[in-house]
C-alpha cells in the first residue's frame, strides 16, 4: 500500500492558453511549451509538466497535488481523464502555476527526492464549467476544472521521454537576454 510523503498541496491556478504547469522551483528560466505539439492531457518536458484543460471557457483549475513513496490505489472520481506520465526533476520542490504567473499559485511540494518520477493527472468537472458559461459567461470564478496530481519515484531512469523544446529563435534569444538583464538573473 503507498504511503503519502508529504502534506498535500493545493490551489486555484490561472489558466492561459489552456494549460497551467507544475515546474522545479528555482528555475532561472520558466519552461517552453510548445504551442502545437500534439497533446491531450499532459506534456512533459525537462523540469516541468503542462497539463491542459478540457473546456474552452475554463478560467481556472483547483489543482491538488500528492507525493507518494509508490504508486498510490486512490484516485478520482471515475469519470475522470486520467493520464500517467515520467518526469524527471532536477529540484525536488515543486510547484503549479499559470503559464503567465510570475509566483506558484499552489504551495511547494516536496518529493522524496530529485530525479524521475511518474505523475498520474486526473481531470473532470468541464461539463460543470460549460453549464457555468451557459448560465452566466461573466461568472469567471467558477468555471473551474478540477485535477489531482499523484507523483512517486519511478524505478527506470530511461523511461523519461521529455519533449525537447527546439533552439530559440534571435527574437527569442534577444528577449531572453532582455529578461535575464531585467531580472538581475545570470546564467
Amino acid at each position: 500500500m503507498a504511503t503519502l510523503l508529504t502534506q498535500p498541496v493545493h490551489g486555484l491556478v490561472g489558466i492561459d492558453y489552456k494549460h497551467f504547469t507544475i515546474q522545479s522551483r528555482g528555475l532561472a528560466e520558466p519552461p517552453r511549451f510548445p504551442f502545437d505539439q500534439p497533446h491531450n492531457l499532459t506534456l512533459p518536458i525537462r523540469d516541468a509538466l503542462a497539463i491542459y484543460v478540457a473546456g474552452d471557457y475554463t478560467a481556472y483549475a483547483l489543482v491538488h497535488l500528492e507525493a507518494w513513496d509508490s504508486e498510490p490505489t486512490a484516485g478520482a472520481p471515475a469519470h475522470s481523464d486520467t493520464e500517467t506520465q515520467t518526469v524527471r526533476f532536477t529540484v525536488a520542490d515543486i510547484a503549479a502555476q499559470g503559464t503567465m504567473a510570475t509566483a506558484p499559485d499552489t504551495g511547494v511540494l516536496r518529493l522524496s527526492a530529485p530525479g524521475p518520477h511518474h505523475v498520474r493527472v486526473h481531470r473532470w468537472g468541464v461539463e460543470d464549467v460549460n453549464h457555468v458559461f451557459d448560465a452566466n459567461p461573466n461568472a469567471i470564478i467558477h468555471r473551474s476544472e478540477r485535477f489531482i496530481v499523484q507523483f512517486w519515484p519511478a524505478d527506470d531512469r530511461n523511461t523519461v521521454r521529455h519533449h525537447e523544446p527546439p533552439a530559440l529563435g534571435h527574437d527569442q534569444q534577444l528577449h531572453t537576454a532582455i529578461r535575464t538583464w531585467a531580472t538581475g538573473h545570470q546564467s
